[in-house]
């Protein structure tokens, strides 16, 4: 029984001895898993299923899983006061009606940042404030993730402010 393996790239590279030895990836991108063993041997029918099952379980995993995990952290229930964690479970519903079912990988985009940033420009509409407040927990959120190695970079670090709150008062002579 012959098995078709769909998305395998196979690159050729010379060693050093001069001999040519062909690596398989599975897919072309950066980051591609490698594939062991040569087509056809068990050992690279076993690498082939895993790095596929790998790659499901990564479309699987949505911005609505890194939402759970935060709101189950330690930080989130020992660390903030009792007001933020209930302003940030009303955030949350927020942020995961807009992008609760975006899969995990699109954040790993550096283009994503634009999605976000339009999104908190669309809060600070109606306030600055809140769209501050809004950017912070989604820092958090992506925080976690970079800490659990879900995301490299936090889409959401360097945002800045948009209210710019001083009450220092200006006397005039």
């Amino acid at each position: 029984m012959k098995i078709e393996f769909r998305g395998i790239h196979a690159v050729r590279k010379r060693l050093a001895d001069g001999t040519v030895r062909t690596h398989y990836y599975l897919g072309r991108n950066k980051g591609a898993p490698v594939l062991k063993g040569e087509p056809g041997t068990s050992e690279f029918l076993a690498s082939y299923q895993a790095a596929t099952a790998k790659r499901k379980r990564d479309r699987e995993r949505v911005t609505e899983t890194l939402i759970d995990d935060y709101f189950d952290s330690g930080h989130f229930n020992t660390r903030l006061a009792e007001r933020t964690r209930a302003d940030y479970q009303k955030l949350g519903k927020a942020f995961r009606a807009k992008f609760g079912k975006v899969p995990i990988a699109f954040w790993r985009d550096p283009r994503s940042r634009k999605k976000l940033r339009k999104f908190r420009d669309a809060l600070a509409v109606y306030s600055l404030r809140q769209a501050d407040y809004m950017w912070s927990f989604m820092s958090a959120v992506f925080s976690l993730a970079v800490d659990d190695g879900e995301l490299a970079v936090n889409p959401c670090s360097r945002g800045g402010r948009l209210y710019d709150g001083t009450r220092v008062l200006e006397l005039r002579l």
